[in-house]
């Protein structure tokens, strides 16, 4: 069987069990990495279909390679400085709690240890799990619960002005930074299935701030929108709810109120 058969058979597979469609980018990656699937197994398409259905590692190692880990510290820095001006010091000042954060669709971490840096920041003795950081790869999970190590490519320009706080809480080594467990802690880790997960069942409280910021521009109008609604449904009363810039003005959810901060726009969680 061609590759020209067998790939929209794929690709369609991957977008029914996880919302998810392949981008362009990563069609060659993902070509080659099935038909060598194929010839090691020796195994032809509806066979290796099979595979998927009742292997979960085969499973694992097929979304891992059909998926981008596209993400590097403090992405879309102004959530950050604006966590950093007025979210977190009126939870330090005012509620007189930690804030417990979700980043779904974590990929390799980054998201989640920048949220680390700045608690840290505020609450210097913090040693408990105040950030759930989930995705449905397991090779990602398992390099956040190691701490790293990540390499120049998780630094870019945007997020720079921040850079400075990983330095406060990680090691540089041959392989790249890895962050101390001090740090670590602060992070769990969780196997989530956006499109067929039950969020209330996987997450062990209600986050009173959401990131979700990797993964929609990968999902269509209607997976999109479904998963924006159950992630608000879980979302504490008044919480945030952080999407990437090209989503935002995409969001039609009866739950959430747009804000806007020095043109920093996000979302509010209502009461029912």
């Amino acid at each position: 069987m061609t590759g020209e058969n067998w790939y929209p058979i794929l690709t369609g597979w991957l977008s029914h069990h996880t919302g998810l469609v392949v981008s362009a980018e990563n069609e060659a990656a993902v070509r080659r990495f099935v038909n060598a699937r194929l010839a090691q197994h020796g195994v032809a398409l509806v066979d290796y279909l099979a595979l998927l259905e009742r292997d979960p590692d085969e499973r694992r190692a097929f979304i891992s390679e059909a998926t981008i880990h596209e993400t590097y510290f403090f992405r879309e820095e102004k959530y950050f400085h604006l966590l950093d001006r007025e979210i977190l010091p009126a939870f330090h000042r005012i509620n007189h709690r930690l804030p417990v954060f979700w980043s779904a669709a974590a990929a390799t971490g980054e998201e989640a240890f920048s949220i680390a840096l700045l608690l840290r920041k505020y609450w210097p003795q913090i040693n408990s799990m105040q950030i759930i950081a989930s995705d449905i790869d397991a090779n990602s999970l398992a390099l956040i619960s190691a701490g790293g190590p990540y390499s120049r490519n998780s630094f870019r320009s945007d997020g720079s002005s921040l850079h400075s706080l990983v330095h406060t809480s990680s090691t540089s080594t041959e392989d790249g930074v890895r962050f101390d467990p001090s740090l670590s802690i602060l992070i769990q880790t969780r196997e989530i299935n956006l499109l067929r997960d039950d969020y209330q069942k996987m997450l062990p409280c209600r986050p009173d701030v959401i990131f979700l910021c990797n993964v929609l521009i990968y999902m269509d109008k209607v997976t999109r929108e479904r998963v924006i609604a159950q992630a608000a449904s879980v979302l504490a009363v008044d919480g945030y709810l952080f999407l990437s810039s090209a989503n935002t003005a995409l969001v039609n959810c009866p739950l959430l109120e747009l804000q806007n901060s020095d043109r920093c726009y996000y979302f509010r969680r209502r009461d029912q």
